[in-house]
């Protein structure tokens, strides 16, 4: 009988054995309270992070986003909050109030420097990232975030530098 059996349509009742196995075991996990409900969807809630001890967006979009435990902080620039205007021309000085005004958001958001993954630092001129990452290395611990610099042809309202994070919550 047992020789019968895998002679002929072998296939089809190889197939019909495992259905059975499977449908014994998905029965035996609900009677355990071990059955599996499918996440059809992942709920993505998503929530503006807005602070004024960093300058305001200067259009239509926000300081930053918090989505899935994430915080995506928009490109900070080196404004000071409270009269929107540059702190200096000096790109040293710019950098330090970009890292502050980053901070500030990192902190209204639930986040901080320690928890930033990413950083994507633009810059008007590429001879400062000596002086960019002298500052800059004051603000991260390590292990430090990833990084890109750019040089870019302008940043708004001619600023000499531009950061923008990702930070994990």
């Amino acid at each position: 009988m047992q020789l019968f059996f895998f002679k002929k349509n072998c296939v089809c009742r190889l197939t019909l054995l495992i259905v059975c196995w499977l449908i014994s075991i998905e029965r035996t996990k609900m009677q355990c309270g071990l059955a599996f409900t499918p996440i059809t969807k992942i709920e993505n809630v998503k929530e503006a992070v807005q602070t004024e001890k960093a300058p305001a967006a200067l259009g239509p979009y926000s300081q930053a986003i918090k989505a899935n435990n994430m915080v995506f902080v928009s490109g900070v620039l080196g404004l000071n909050p409270e009269t929107g205007k540059f702190v200096s021309e000096s790109v040293e000085e710019q950098t330090e109030q970009v890292m502050k005004n980053m901070g500030e958001i990192l902190k209204a958001s639930g986040a901080s420097y320690s928890s930033v993954v990413k950083t994507t630092i633009m810059l008007a001129d590429l001879q400062d990232f000596k002086k960019v990452n002298e500052i800059y290395a004051k603000y991260f611990p390590a292990p430090a975030p990833a990084r890109s610099t750019y040089q870019v042809a302008a940043l708004p309202l001619n600023a000499r530098i531009e950061i923008e994070c990702i930070a994990a919550l």
